[in-house]
């Protein structure tokens, strides 16, 4: 099973590309974690709109050409969809997104939908560790091994998470690719 649902990222993407406010030079941040990937961009909400707005699907467009550019490329299927979509997602799943405003940035958080089931691993793993080292300890034994492994295994997920997002923007196509890969690196 997969870790996040794809189109949660894909929407989370579009919106933080879409929506950020170009006239700060800051990136827009995307944060991998264990347990979450976070979206955050610049810009917060426009001017009159709140937080209860944007969870109800209304959407003032800060950037009217980038979004025209995106619908037409159909990267985007209607207008204050994305949020909604996003939540949609994780109607199956115990964990949910979260969103957090300020003034000046909004946040995305995707919550990893195995989580739960990793701590339930890793807390067996600890087990088998604990045990492993008190072996090795008493009989005097050298063992690093494991615990090699078990960092490749962590890495080698944020790898794959990092290569989705890779995927998901190569299908945008010439001089967006590129602006927004220069924003993400």
């Amino acid at each position: 099973m997969r870790d996040y649902p794809p189109e949660s990222i894909r929407e989370a993407l579009l919106n933080a590309i879409v929506h950020r406010d170009y006239s700060f030079s800051e990136s827009t941040l995307i944060s991998i974690f264990e347990d979450r990937i976070e979206f955050v961009t610049i810009g917060g909400l426009v001017k009159g709109i709140v937080l209860d707005d944007v969870m109800l699907g209304v959407s003032v467009l800060r950037n009217q050409n980038l979004a025209n550019i995106f619908y037409r490329l159909r990267l985007i299927e209607a207008y204050g969809t994305g949020i909604l979509k996003i939540n949609e997602c994780y109607n199956d799943y115990a964990v949910k997104p979260m969103i957090e405003t300020t003034c000046n940035a909004f946040k995305i958080t995707l919550p990893n939908t195995n989580f739960h089931s990793q701590e339930q691993k890793a807390s067996n793993t600890l087990k088998m560790v604990s045990t492993l080292v008190q072996h090795c300890v008493i009989n005097g034994e050298y063992c690093t091994c494991y615990f090699c492994q078990h960092c490749v295994v962590v890495n080698q997920r944020c790898h794959r998470i990092a290569s989705f997002l890779r995927l998901v923007l190569t299908k945008i196509s010439g001089t967006l690719f590129t602006i927004i890969y220069a924003m993400l690196y």
